[in-house]
């Protein structure tokens, strides 16, 4: 294989992650509406809510064989839960220490 060929195809893959990370950021604008639905409780959880509408979308993804897509989507959902869940323990922590 041709190394300059091998590293378009590399960039490409990149593209491909950026784009699917772009994606999950716009999806989650979903939570705004589902955010009035759920009196909130679905911010509180966006870690969990996001995958209403992440997991169609990576199997969506998948069945047309954009895999970088689908590696940003799931990095995308990764991060999202990983902040969640580290700032909502952060907040239940904090609300059972007031005496």
């Amino acid at each position: 294989m041709d190394p300059n060929n091998r590293m378009m195809e590399e960039r490409s893959q990149q593209r491909e992650i950026w784009r699917g990370i772009g994606l999950a950021l716009l999806l989650h604008l979903i939570q705004i509406p589902f955010a009035f639905v759920t009196s909130f409780f679905s911010l509180i959880f966006i870690g969990v809510s996001q995958l209403v509408y992440l997991i169609p979308a990576i199997l969506h993804y998948r069945s047309l064989g954009r895999r970088g897509v689908v590696k940003g989507l799931i990095i995308a959902a990764a991060i999202t839960f990983l902040l969640n869940a580290t700032c909502t323990a952060i907040v239940f922590a904090a609300l059972l220490n007031i005496h």
